[in-house]
């Protein structure tokens, strides 16, 4: 019998180990895999250490940490405590004494901590954005603390202060734009612009407000086919 040739038996091995992982990766994302085992961490350190150790206000969002699911495009990954730190821009979650950081990677989709989405989004800078309504279009905001030194002569504290959160469109392919006004956000709209236009005139709405921009990005889904929440 004719034994194969080596190209031949090159080609097969390789055709085998592209399938084997390819079994993998499906089988990872129906399965889910450990975040610290498949994202790139930045940094660990023992949890409950602060560069800033005796302040007054807060640096996060929320300093309890919650049960969180990270999504990419091809995982779903086992939920772990998390929270999001403003004033970094980052996530930090924990896996028993240890707690990590996770910058806005983005590979991630979305971040669901309790009842709030975070996505990532991409362009010149990445970062985690508040989820506020999604569709076509979505609302965004990126949430902002200011930082007041401490004073060592009064002994007065280092205190966070949380401010006014920025608010953003992010279009399909996850890129930010903050519109400036009504006409703006008009002209950032792909088609139906008039009918958006009619119906901001009709009802009085602005850009400034979370609540008036969601309602006009909602009313520019629905005629677009998409679904808003």
């Amino acid at each position: 019998m004719k034994r194969p040739s080596t190209i031949r038996l090159i080609l097969l091995l390789f055709a085998l180990q592209t399938f084997v992982v390819s079994d993998l990766l499906a089988q990872s994302a129906q399965i889910g895999m450990n975040v610290h085992d498949h994202l790139l961490i930045r940094e660990s350190r023992r949890a409950g250490t602060e560069l800033v150790s005796d302040y007054e206000g807060t640096p996060y969002y929320d300093e309890d940490f919650k049960s969180a699911s990270v999504s990419t495009e091809n995982m779903n990954f086992i939920p772990v405590p998390m929270r999001y730190k403003i004033s970094e821009g980052i996530m930090e979650f924990t896996v028993g004494s240890m707690y990590y950081i996770l910058d806005p990677d983005p590979r991630i989709k979305r971040i669901e901590i309790g009842n709030d989405v975070f996505v990532v989004s991409k362009g010149s800078k990445s970062e985690f954005l508040l989820l506020h309504t999604e569709g076509p279009l979505s609302v965004v905001s990126r949430m902002v603390v200011n930082l007041r030194p401490a004073n060592d002569l009064t002994g007065i504290p280092a205190k966070y202060s949380r401010q006014a959160d920025v608010l953003f469109v992010m279009l399909e392919d996850r890129s930010i734009v903050k519109p400036s006004s009504l006409k703006s956000f008009i002209e950032l709209l792909p088609d139906h612009k008039e009918e958006v236009a009619s119906f901001a005139k009709a009802k009085k709405l602005s850009v400034k407000s979370k609540n008036e921009l969601a309602e006009l990005v909602n009313h520019y889904n629905s005629l677009a086919g998409g679904t808003g929440n």
